[in-house]
């Protein structure tokens, strides 16, 4: 059987003062590009390009890395400098580009098999690829995203470590 998403979003809140015992963060830039060069061509070799040249991503950063996106097959007929330019904006936006894949490696108490939250254990509780949200204000993390691995005591039924985020 062939799942569209596996996993659901059950509200679980990973806090610092509530739940949350260890959080590693990992955040990997090697992909993150600073923008894109957006371009349309045909058959008989006409190039369209927006102006400016370079559509950036949000953000800072103390390096540049643009790649080439080719929007000839999206768009059929020849669009404008502007069209393009619009484009290449939606793409910058719904692709991400600009922001880093963050892992986070968290231990935390499992609130659903203690005495205080037994009546709201299945509020608490979270498997592989839910979606959970972690903060810790101290550090500035405060991201919701997917449990991607789990390391389980099979013994005790009770989680080890889990980690979130992008897979390494």
């Amino acid at each position: 059987k062939l799942h569209a998403q596996r996993g659901q979003d059950n509200g679980v809140v990973i806090r610092y003062g509530k739940n949350l015992t260890d959080l590693e963060q990992d955040r990997n830039i090697s992909n993150v590009a600073t923008g894109i060069y957006p371009y349309w061509t045909d058959m008989d070799g006409n190039l369209v390009t927006c102006n400016p040249k370079v559509i950036p991503a949000p953000g800072t950063y103390n390096f540049t890395r643009v790649i080439p996106v080719d929007f000839s097959q999206d768009l059929k007929e020849k669009p404008t400098p502007e069209q393009l330019q619009e484009r290449g904006e939606v793409y910058v936006n719904s692709n991400n580009i600009g922001v880093p894949s963050v892992s986070l490696s968290v231990n935390f108490a499992q609130l659903e098999q203690t005495e205080e939250y037994k009546h709201l254990a299945l509020l608490e509780k979270c498997d592989l690829c839910d979606i959970v949200a972690v903060q810790f204000e101290d550090l500035g993390v405060d991201a919701k995203t997917k449990i991607v691995k789990i390391k389980t005591n099979v013994l005790l039924e009770k989680y080890i470590s889990t980690e979130i985020g992008d897979v390494r």
